[in-house]
């Protein structure tokens, strides 16, 4: 039976985890409605609850697999499309204001 996992989204979102060790700083690597990696992590083992405080989101998730310093997680409950682009794009100011118009002259 082959294994399928859904298209992650990159990010590079600051995050604040809450593990059986304590709170940690972490950062979502790339993220879905279903799961997200994670870096900064370690010391966890698979089936470890983490809550994930990302901006004024608290995300409960489960650790599925551990590697090195990151972790990839599945979140319970699923997240919203909103949460989900939250993590995706709020961070990203360069994004945001790579097409402004302020300053610009016209041109004749």
């Amino acid at each position: 039976m082959q294994q399928f996992r859904r298209h992650r989204y990159p990010t590079s979102f600051p995050a604040q985890a809450t593990t059986p060790f304590g709170v940690r700083p972490a950062k979502v690597i790339d993220v879905n409605e279903y799961g997200a990696q994670l870096d900064g992590l370690s010391d966890l083992a698979p089936g470890d609850k983490v809550v994930l405080r990302a901006g004024n989101d608290q995300l409960t998730s489960i650790v599925r697999w551990v590697a090195e310093d990151r972790v990839g997680v599945m979140f319970r409950p699923m997240l919203t499309i909103n949460q989900v682009d939250s993590l995706r794009y709020a961070k990203r100011p360069s994004m945001r204001t790579r097409f402004s118009s302020v300053g610009l002259a016209e041109m004749r």
